[in-house]
């Protein structure tokens, strides 16, 4: 009976390797992704990443899309959520701080990065453009009348800097030092808000040089030209202090309080 058993043993475990090396390896191998060259990686260096995850033997695994980090397989505890050993892979568009011992220690662009066991994953990055729309709320003309709510479209992205500086990263290059110095926030918080902040403050500025009249009834070169003037000013801060560069892209909707609006009518039918 023991020799029955052991026997039996011995052809389990080389059936269970023949399987392995005839079926799991040549299957693993047909399914490593082409885009492992893209991501300047090897064939070889994907399939064995692939293998690993086959296996089990990757201890945790993240995701970065659209400027978020999605967890594929928890680090056991006590290993805080972000926290490696364990790979992560960043999507096209994206970079992530990784963090150690309280600093940023690497910026990873577009790939599959291992990350190591002291090391966490930070703020995440968009780099593509965004749009987004500024409310700007009691706004003071040049002769004193309000302006309740303007809207303005704005469209913003990293600042890539000059290309010396660049960091090859596919269709994204990026500048480290723009990243690190003038993007990063201890608390990983996106810029939106900061610059909406500055373009309503630079707009109710420029606003102010304007009657009410003559604001409303600006044509399509006045707005044109507003938007130029507006851009300077906008950028004065977000691209040189805060690492982004804004576009006005459009003026919408303007709202008056129903004082200003019936001295304006008053104007008109005078």
């Amino acid at each position: 009976d023991l020799l029955m058993r052991y026997w039996a043993t011995v052809a389990g475990v080389t059936s269970a390797i023949f399987l392995f090396a005839v079926v799991v390896l040549p299957i693993t191998w047909a399914r490593v992704p082409a885009l492992g060259k893209m991501q300047g990686q090897t064939r070889m260096g994907v399939f064995l990443r692939a293998l690993r995850r086959t296996l089990g033997l990757v201890p945790a695994e993240w995701k970065v899309r659209e400027g978020t980090i999605t967890t594929l397989k928890p680090p056991q505890a006590p290993h805080h959520p972000l926290t490696g050993p364990g790979e992560v892979e960043v999507q096209q568009g994206n970079v992530v701080l990784v963090e150690q011992s309280g600093a940023v220690t690497r910026v990873l662009g577009t790939g599959v990065h291992a990350i190591g066991h002291d090391e966490r994953l930070g703020m995440v990055i968009p780099l593509y453009g965004r749009a987004d729309t500024v409310e700007v709320d009691n706004i003071v003309t040049h002769d004193g009348l309000i302006i309740e709510r303007l809207e303005l479209t704005i469209f913003h992205k990293v600042n890539a800097g000059d290309a010396d500086d660049q960091t090859e990263n596919g269709l994204f290059p990026y500048c480290e030092t723009i990243l690190r110095e003038q993007i990063w926030s201890a608390g990983g918080k996106d810029w939106r808000e900061g610059i909406k902040a500055v373009t309503g403050r630079e707009a109710r500025n420029l606003i102010s040089d304007y009657t009410l009249e003559q604001f409303l009834t600006l044509t399509s070169n006045d707005r044109s030209e507003f938007k130029k003037r507006l851009e300077p000013l906008v950028n004065a801060v977000t691209r040189n202090l805060m690492g982004v560069g804004v576009t006005v892209t459009g003026v919408g909707a303007i709202r008056l309080p129903a004082k200003a609006a019936e001295k304006f009518t008053e104007r008109w039918t005078a």
